[in-house]
């Protein structure tokens, strides 16, 4: 049996989505989404959660995956709708209840309407992104990029190339998303916990706990970004190095507020900064799924001796 992607929550996160999932707190469908991510947290699978909520599997996957991807703010807003097909296409099942016909008729017919807006169409489509993505970026890890033929990708998706290139139009589109997608995750998790509440030692063990867990947690998609950046376009690389500058410009500002209040001692933050965000970054090259430490101690470790190294000497 496949089983579902881990989702491990922080502190923060668990706070935040518990609020989200509490009865009469607003948004019911924001409500849902956050009590899906909850129990992915506490291990269940997505058919267990999708009984225990009653409501699709399909559903439960789509936001587990959205959620791992780019954290709350993932849930917090709905998936870009794609454009109606223009051929004819119907759903039937004997006397069905429904059918989308196409723009020769001159009939339209909304795609079926799933609980909370979606269609099953998008939820679909975000599932089969996914999958491709995930055996494209365990090919690219296994083989390197320039190894690794659409071919042999549709073949581990038990697809057709045809199938492949109908949701990423290139082998250079996957990569864009594997290397762009870890890049993100941290971006997002650094920004969380550095403008967050608390004193600057407060924000910056919280953030080398998130940045790290992203770290580890996407291990395979950063060596493939430190491994094959060469091959990305201009643009894409362009636009990865902008969230890398500024997540060392953040912490840089950080550090140098630590300084300011007698929290850190660290001399050169510039410098400072650069050297503990390569502490994390760099974890790829050695972590280990099936390592001596799970995931989250290999994380409070790293950020423990972060700590040590930015605090004023005899503290």
């Amino acid at each position: 049996m496949r089983l579902a992607p881990e989702v491990m929550l922080t502190a923060r996160e668990q706070a935040e989505l518990s609020e989200l999932a509490r009865p009469g707190s607003g948004d019911e469908r924001l409500g849902q989404r956050a009590r899906i991510v909850l129990l992915a947290g506490q291990g269940l699978q997505n058919k267990e959660i999708a009984a225990q909520l009653n409501i699709g599997r399909v559903r439960v996957a789509r936001w587990r995956e959205r959620f791992l991807r780019l954290r709350c703010a993932g849930i917090e807003s709905d998936m870009p709708r794609r454009a109606p097909a223009p051929r004819v296409v119907a759903l039937t099942r004997k006397k069905d209840v429904a059918t989308r016909v196409g723009e020769k008729s001159g009939e339209t017919v909304p795609r079926a309407a799933r609980p909370g807006g979606e269609s099953l169409w998008d939820e679909l489509t975000a599932l089969k992104r996914e999958r491709i993505l995930q055996e494209a970026s365990r090919l690219f890890y296994e083989r390197g990029y320039a190894q690794t033929s659409v071919d042999a990708i549709a073949e581990r998706v038990g697809a057709t190339k045809p199938f492949v290139y109908s949701h990423f139009g290139s082998k250079i589109d996957l990569l864009v998303e594997v290397c762009e997608r870890s890049n993100r995750e941290a971006s997002g998790a650094a920004e969380r916990a550095l403008s967050g509440a608390g004193s600057p030692r407060e924000r910056f063990a919280g953030f080398m706990l998130e940045f790290t867990d992203v770290v580890l947690r996407l291990h395979q998609h950063v060596a493939i970004y430190f491994r094959d950046q060469s091959n990305l376009p201009p643009e894409a690389a362009l636009r990865i190095d902008e969230m890398r500058k500024a997540i060392s410009t953040r912490l840089t500002l950080l550090l140098a507020e630590g300084e300011r209040v007698g929290e850190f001692q660290v001399g050169d933050t510039r410098m400072a900064a650069l050297v503990i965000a390569g502490m994390s970054s760099f974890a790829f090259a050695w972590y280990r799924e099936d390592g001596r430490l799970k995931r989250h101690e290999v994380a409070e470790r790293i950020a423990q001796m972060a700590l040590k190294l930015v605090s004023p000497s005899g503290t």
